[in-house]
């Protein structure tokens, strides 16, 4: 709710104060909002953090020169408010558009289309110099991002391609390479491979997956046994898509127990880990548990593909201010950033070669 009135404060400020005036009070902005005290305080909170406003004691919440601390507006849309992402990618752009002189602003967050497309919209309205997207329904903004570039605005997309956007990702053959190796090398007889139907990456994970196991195991001539499950559920699904999953772990370990397990990503291997809990199995001993993501869980050990999100970060805003500075302006580029594989032992990390 925070991040709605900062968003809602902001646009106010753009508009409709200048610089040195005054904001109403707070007692004011609670009652205008509905809201707490602590809530507004967030809000402005956000708001000084970014250089809009500075809270002077006896005086009150003062408008910045923007045009003197600012070069511009850059937007970010996010599909997900998860604070490791949060922190690792979307700090990590932060830092950069901030050395830069350019007010980063987080919309989103909630992997929701309507929420998606309503941030959307409130972008426009701040006419901003640029915009960084990573959602889950990027191809959904095709329109809107065609008509921000035709108005000059520089746009790259994170994880997820958009049609004409520089896009910067993660190798998903890598990942699935990097998963099918190191389940061979731990000599398991049977796995259960849970991969996302409904996603490109997904399907070229699995793929390589697939593909990497056939070849090893025609160069040792072991015998290897996969069980290929693939969950339907979308993003909008989320709740769906972890009670899917449980559901298939709780039917395959009843049928014919996994040595491994390999998960799409680090948030579905807690519902993993937890079920096989349930059913009386040890999660990083009796299963072993492979996943994507990073996300250093404590709960249980486990292996994960590192996305390397502070990288992409990095990638992500070298390319926007390659175009907003003029530095660049061709056709799309495509940036890879090279996930690496972990091991977590008791909170102890290992980074494969």
């Amino acid at each position: 709710m925070y991040i709605r009135i900062a968003e809602a404060i902001r646009e106010d400020i753009v508009s409709k104060y200048p610089k040195n005036s005054r904001l109403p009070p707070q007692r004011d902005l609670a009652q205008r909002f509905g809201a707490s005290y602590v809530t507004i305080g967030k809000a402005l909170a956000r708001l000084v953090e970014e250089g809009m406003i500075t809270r002077r004691v006896g005086v009150g919440t003062i408008v910045n020169d923007l045009d003197s601390r600012s070069r511009g507006i850059v937007g970010v849309l996010s599909s997900t408010a998860d604070p490791e992402y949060v922190s690792h990618l979307f700090g990590e752009i932060e830092n950069r558009l901030r050395a830069a002189r350019y007010r980063p602003v987080l919309f989103g967050g909630t992997a929701d289309l309507e929420d998606e497309k309503q941030a959307f919209r409130e972008m426009g309205k701040l006419n901003e110099a640029g915009l960084i997207l990573y959602s889950f329904f990027g191809s959904q903004f095709q329109e809107q991002v065609d008509k921000l570039r035709q108005q000059g605005v520089a746009c790259v997309s994170v994880l997820r391609p958009i049609k004409g956007l520089d896009l910067v990702t993660t190798s998903h053959r890598r990942i699935g390479r990097l998963q099918a190796s190191y389940l061979h090398d731990t000599n398991f007889r049977h796995a259960l491979y849970i991969g996302r139907a409904h996603e490109r990456y997904g399907r070229i994970q699995r793929e390589w997956f697939l593909r990497t196991l056939t070849r090893l195991k025609t160069l040792t001539n072991r015998s290897l046994a996969i069980t290929d499950v693939f969950g339907e559920t979308g993003h909008a699904g989320e709740a769906a898509l972890h009670e899917q999953m449980a559901a298939i772990v709780e039917q395959q370990c009843r049928e014919h127990p996994p040595d491994a397990i390999v998960t799409c990503g680090d948030r579905y291997l807690i519902t993993v880990g937890r079920t096989l809990k349930k059913l009386g199995f040890l999660p990083g001993r009796d299963v072993t548990l492979i996943s994507t993501d990073n996300k250093n869980l404590t709960e249980f050990p486990y292996v994960t593909i590192d996305l390397r999100l502070r990288a992409c970060g990095r990638a992500a805003v070298a390319m926007l201010l390659d175009r907003i500075d003029g530095r660049y302006d061709g056709p799309a580029r495509l940036r890879t950033v090279r996930p690496r594989l972990v091991v977590h032992r008791n909170a102890i990390e290992t980074h494969q070669p």
